[in-house]
């Protein structure tokens, strides 16, 4: 009734869907942050291990140019 007289008033009031969108995309926008921040942490952890692999490689390369040094001077 209120509608006939006022038809303002039925387009003053949001439908219930459209107060969800901007949490849903707030939501989904967080689901995309924390998947990107996880796949960063996995890219990290493997260059790490990889530099990890590399210092070990650079020490026993050093180990042996003392000892080939070493050998040499003796």
């Amino acid at each position: 009734m209120l509608e006939r007289l006022y038809p303002a008033v039925k387009k003053a009031a949001p439908h219930p869907s459209s107060c969800l969108w901007p949490r849903y995309l707030r939501l989904r926008d967080g689901v995309i942050r924390d998947i990107e921040r996880q796949n960063r942490k996995k890219e990290n952890i493997r260059l790490l291990g990889e530099q990890i692999i590399l210092t070990e490689q650079l020490e026993a390369e050093r180990e042996k140019m003392v000892l080939a040094k070493g050998s040499q001077k003796t």
